[in-house]
């Protein structure tokens, strides 16, 4: 029999096997998501969990951690990019796909319902994501703090190209004191908030790669080959992840866990 310790880091091998072509910045941050679902998962009990929107940028894969701890996982978004997620899934046991058409026979059916960077663009969604929980909520946003902000924001400045990027949206809902502000107006109770994905690179949004062909330099083609998934583990383990005094600066997300109060619904 395979232990808890050894599932959790066959499944890390595998997620950074999968996604090791969206870059090693990417995979790093997968690995402290996963990190902090395996934490939660071991102080709360989520039996059935949502991811709503936003599956374009995650494809759902880091629900795999929880999914292995025997919760149900559901996926929902719009079906063309659910369409795009079913390719990416790559364990046996698939989630349940949901559109949005069918949420609202969901209402109130899960423990957990979480969305990754998608909060700052539509702060509406926060409304879905209370009505389909009957318990926590988990967000995640862009630290508009993190040191590569200035170099995005020149980015697109300079060279008039709209953003497509995840670090965009409200500003004031990319700190932690305007979106703790936001949570605790729409009624939530917060249990934690801090700050994740801390490596030495900076969050500029956008990839040398897309700076190539933005200014019309030659980019190699896509290689296929992989490498193993424990060498892109132990690859991206070797960034550093900076202590809490400067996390603010270097950290490419921050997040927030709370309770629905459903007495306020």
């Amino acid at each position: 029999m395979v232990s808890n310790e050894q599932s959790t880091l066959n499944l890390k091998e595998q997620i950074c096997y999968q996604t090791q072509g969206e870059g090693i910045g990417s995979v790093y941050e997968r690995l402290q998501l996963a990190d902090l679902f395996l934490k939660l998962a071991g102080e709360f009990s989520f039996k059935s969990i949502l991811e709503l929107q936003g599956l374009e940028i995650t494809k759902g894969l880091d629900n795999i951690f929880w999914q292995n701890l025997g919760a149900e996982i559901s996926l929902c978004d719009a079906p063309g990019v659910l369409e795009i997620v079913k390719k990416c899934w790559f364990l046996p046991d698939p989630p349940e796909y949901v559109t949005s058409s069918h949420l609202a026979e969901k209402e109130r059916t899960f423990d957990l319902v979480w969305n990754f960077a998608q909060i700052q663009q539509k702060p509406e969604l926060l409304e879905d994501m209370k009505k389909l929980s009957h318990k926590y909520l988990l967000i995640f946003v862009p630290n508009y703090f993190n040191w590569g902000t200035p170099f995005h924001e020149i980015y697109h400045l300079i060279f008039r190209k709209p953003c497509q990027h995840a670090e965009r949206g409200f500003k004031r809902l990319r700190h932690r004191a305007g979106l703790r502000k936001f949570l605790q107006s729409q009624k939530l109770k917060i249990i934690k908030e801090d700050y994740i994905d801390a490596p030495l690179l900076p969050d500029i949004g956008f990839s040398i790669r897309e700076l190539k062909q933005t200014i019309g330099l030659k980019v190699k083609e896509l290689g296929s080959e992989k490498i193993s998934g424990l060498h892109v583990m132990e690859k991206a383990l070797k960034m550093i992840n900076f202590e809490k005094n400067k996390m603010m600066l270097f950290s490419h997300h921050l997040y927030f866990f709370c309770e629905v109060n459903l007495e306020n619904h």
